[in-house]
């Protein structure tokens, strides 16, 4: 994200300090202008908070006393794009230039206290080093979660080449400040049965959702209920502080929510959803009506299936009081954690140095395989070896066995049995949306309420964010994604928020979250899901790494594929004997789909091709030089005279090494639109490109297609001419094997379904690939010319939806002389 890789040095300055001898003009502490909710800011966030009452804004007017004023530096002293951390006597500030331009504000981030210094500047937004927050350099707000406080912001003057900042002391000191909020208007009696707006849930969600309704100038009436006993407060402490307190760890205090008429009502749970009739009925029997209504209610602890469910001192971690109950009862004795989570590993390390013992059992063969890697989860498991953590992995738990009701042993499915005083469950959770079964509310298999960009639901009014929703993620082409973060669940309810009042934004942020564990912090960007490699930068052994993860462009494998399947079947009628050998299970697996590959695989081996799937080459034996044997690692041995191998390539770009030419880390040269280079007058393209794909939200891919590369060739020579244009084709290629035909158009990566027409077997079909219930390519067969009617429709701008293909029905796609 523009400039966020240039790190600015802290620098050591001298101040001198002159107290005011009569007031200047007003000073713009909060000078809070209605920006964008993430304007420019592209992304990051986390998970926790650190905010309370001392947050609410400055007045307007002070005493001449309320004020220091410092001259800081020389204007030279600070080059463009770096930070300072001043001494201004009273407090310290942070010092910015950017553009030639100087300004101040608190130079602590307001969520966890990181010094911003350390932080990346760019494009007039200064983000924290930890978590991500975000702050505008002008206004000092809060432009990207996670937290819920701005910064205060200072005057900077320039006399004689002097940098002079001029700041409240109370601003100094408090290093935060909350963005002004409007006030009920309403005359309302708190035992009213109506909401103007009903929030279910108070965690971040649910808090941010109101607080930027009051932002936003909404002044009717504001319910938030929630199932806790406590205020908002900071959950994902819990697991890594268990002797907080729920005051310790509070977000807001009451008195905060009553001054803003935010109204609580604590331990109230809702049973049922009338969406007909606008209504919430509470498990007390209280019922509320609501104009709009918004669900929060985050995760549940999944169900585990094991003997002795009775037996006490067995916790899942929701509560500071369950927290301080496992801190209490692990003290000098054996504890047990159940599953690999992060919650579960940070309960594992927080009870190190309270336990005799610290047991965590877990189902994969390492700690965060599925979402960071095997190199990375050895790496963190030997972290917790060294501080005297036992694992029990590859196992689950079968039986919990008590004595005078309280927790004794934990008895393993592999029949090893642990001594246990306590155990702590954190084996993963499932969305607490069970009171919504018949409420019209739509949701997905797995319970999460099905929502779009504006976290609109399909029931009218009703809104949802944070941990209990699938909604379009933006840098994955509008993929329904779950993803359960703190910092997300901030950004949801600020986007439900501005959609309640007509003002509709979309989800820019990059999902951010964080652990701590021993002392050391594990910081991670992006959606991962799916990756296939993990890059590895730096010493796993000594903790200090960074691990990227990728996922390959699924057209680049099929493209590879087809040359090697190409080349099998023209072989079929000259050469004596055929074998082909694959990774995966059938060919064109990754890129067609398994039932499609199966049905190709089949029309090899009618025509004598032998298959060796699951497999790679081990060896080439030859004899006087000439090759007569293949081993594969599996030990089979192939007789062979000769050998094609098709199995991959990578882009011809070694010699551009030295050139300065920006390339990825694949070796793919970076282009723009026109084809352009970084380097002027250097333009590229063909398979050794990456370029921005216009149908995927101009996501920058590759795609190796022969039919591409003339594409590139045009816009690049009009580009030369200074006659740009973009690239509005989609994507096309073709394959011949013995007789039949597979035409392809679109773009298929990352395809969730696929919907088939017509005969497999026959070799008679349309393949449709489908992605958040629309159609993103398609393949046929003998079905011509279907493909080249949907490349147009794709063409033109419109889409296709699954349901349209699902219905078996697609002649509006079919000219009469189909076939």
């Amino acid at each position: 994200m523009g400039g966020c890789f240039s790190k600015p040095k802290p620098v050591e300055v001298k101040v001198e300090l002159s107290l005011l001898e009569k007031e200047k003009e007003v000073d713009g502490l909060s000078p809070n202008g209605k920006a964008s909710p993430f304007a420019d800011c592209r992304p990051n966030g986390a998970l926790g908070h650190g905010s309370d009452d001392d947050s609410t804004p400055l007045p307007l007017y002070h005493k001449p006393r309320d004020y220091v004023e410092a001259s800081v530096c020389h204007v030279k002293d600070l080059e463009n794009g770096q930070m300072r951390e001043v001494d201004l006597g009273s407090g310290r500030a942070l010092l910015i230039k950017e553009h030639g331009e100087f300004s101040a504000m608190a130079h602590k981030c307001p969520h966890y206290g990181a010094p911003l210094v350390k932080g990346v500047l760019s494009k007039g937004h200064v983000r924290c080093p930890w978590h991500g927050a975000c702050f505008n350099i002008a206004t000092g707000d809060l432009e990207d979660f996670p937290g819920l406080d701005s910064l205060p912001t200072f005057q900077v003057r320039i006399e004689k080449d002097k940098v002079i900042i001029r700041a409240n002391k109370q601003a100094l000191q408090s290093q935060k400040r909350s963005k002004p909020m409007a006030r009920c208007s309403a005359v309302i009696n708190s035992s009213t049965g109506f909401s103007h707006v009903l929030i279910i849930g108070s965690g971040p969600a649910g808090l941010v959702c109101a607080e930027t309704l009051r932002q936003e100038g909404f002044t009717d009436r504001i319910v938030m209920c929630t199932m806790d006993r406590h205020p908002p407060y900071d959950r994902p402490k819990l697991s890594k502080s268990l002797d907080s307190t729920a005051e310790q760890l509070r977000l807001r205090s009451m008195d905060f929510l009553q001054d803003h008429d935010i109204e609580l009502l604590t331990e109230k749970e809702v049973v049922a959803i009338d969406v007909k009739t606008r209504s919430v009925t509470f498990e007390d029997g209280l019922r509320m009506e609501y104009r709009k209504l918004f669900i929060a209610t985050g995760s549940k602890p999944k169900p585990m299936n094991y003997k002795g469910i009775d037996v006490k001192n067995v916790f899942h971690l929701r509560t500071p009081e369950d927290a301080n109950s496992i801190a209490r009862l692990a003290n000098n004795k054996n504890a047990v954690i159940v599953g690999t989570s992060f919650v579960g590993m940070e309960v594992a390390a927080a009870l190190t140095d309270k336990a005799h013992s610290v047991s965590v059992i877990g189902i994969e063969t390492v700690p965060f395989k599925k979402a960071l890697g095997e190199k990375v989860g050895k790496a963190i498991m030997k972290l917790f070896e060294v501080n005297r953590v036992k694992f029990y992995m590859l196992n689950e738990v079968s039986e919990m066995i008590g004595h005078h009701g309280q927790l004794k042993e934990v008895v393993l499915k592999s029949g090893k049995v642990l001594r246990a005083d306590v155990c702590v469950i954190g084996a993963g959770s499932i969305p607490a949306t069970g009171f919504l079964k018949q409420s019209g509310i739509h949701m997905d298999s797995k319970g999460f309420i099905t929502v779009n960009k504006m976290m609109q639901t399909n029931a009218d009014g009703v809104f949802a964010g944070g941990d209990v929703v699938i909604f379009p993620f933006p840098s994955r082409n509008n993929k329904k994604v779950n993803i359960p973060h703190w910092q997300m669940a901030h950004v949801h309810g600020r986007v439900a928020a501005l959609s309640m009042m007509g003002r509709a934004t979309e989800i820019k942020t990059v999902p951010y979250f964080w652990s701590a564990m021993f002392g050391k912090t594990i910081r991670y960007a992006g959606y991962g899901d799916g990756f296939d490699d993990v890059i590895i930068q730096g010493d796993l052994d000594e903790l200090r790494f960074v691990a990227f993860y990728t996922r390959e462009d699924n057209l680049r494998y099929l493209w590879n594929s087809l040359t090697c399947m190409e080349v099998a079947a023209a072989l079929t009628d000259k050469a004596h004997s055929v074998s082909v050998i694959g990774i995966e299970t059938v060919p064109f697996k990754k890129a067609l789909g398994e039932k499609v590959g199966k049905a190709i695989m089949k029309l090899f081996e009618v025509n004598r091709v032998k298959f060796y799937m699951l497999n790679e080459v081990s060896e080439m034996i030859g004899h006087h030089g000439q090759l007569k044997e293949v081993v594969l690692k599996s030990g089979k041995v192939l007789r062979a005279d000769v050998c094609v191998i098709g199995a991959g390539s990578i882009p011809a770009t070694g010699f551009l090494k030295q050139s300065g030419i920006h390339m990825d880390s694949k070796g793919f040269i970076t282009v723009n639109k026109m084809m352009q280079t970084n380097a002027d007058g250097v333009f590229a393209g063909g398979d050794v490109v990456i370029f921005p794909f216009p149908s995927r939200n101009n996501k920058k891919v590759n795609i190796p297609h022969w039919q591409m590369a003339h594409v590139h060739g045009r816009v690049a020579a009009l580009s030369m001419m200074g006659r740009a244009t973009e690239i509005k084709t989609v994507p096309y290629f073709w394959s011949a094997m013995f007789g039949k035909t597979i035409r392809y158009a679109g773009y298929g990566d990352g395809f969730d379904d696929v919907i088939i027409q017509g005969d497999l077997d026959e070799l008679r079909f349309v393949a449709f690939y489908t992605r958040s219930e629309e159609v993103v390519a398609v393949a046929s067969m003998n079905y011509d010319p279907i493909v080249s009617r949907v490349a147009e429709v794709l063409g033109s701008g419109k889409t296709i939806k699954k349901r349209d293909v699902e219905t078996g029905d697609i002649s509006w796609l079919i000219d009469k002389g189909s076939q």
